[in-house]
């Protein structure tokens, strides 16, 4: 058997104290996500729900984080007007 590697062993650790989930899909960019987002609303003119269902499956996220990335896009879009 092959001996395990330091960061194995902290990775293997963390699990079974469950602060990390293996099946865990990684977060994808809110930036990405809102553009993409924008573009699908203004440029394909798709309503906000079609929009949340693209999202969705081409960045293998749920619909309401699709929504939700969107709205902290927007957020940081009218802050960086405001400033």
């Amino acid at each position: 058997m092959a001996k395990r590697t330091k960061k194995e062993k902290e990775q293997a650790l963390l699990h079974e104290l469950g602060f990390r989930q293996l099946n865990r899909r990684k977060k994808d960019s809110w930036i990405r996500v809102g553009r993409r987002f924008e573009e699908l609303l203004y440029e394909e003119e798709l309503n906000q729900n079609q929009a949340a269902s693209a999202i969705a499956v081409e960045f293998g996220i749920d619909e309401s984080t699709a929504k939700r990335y969107w709205r902290d896009y927007r957020k940081a879009i009218v802050y960086e007007e405001d400033t």
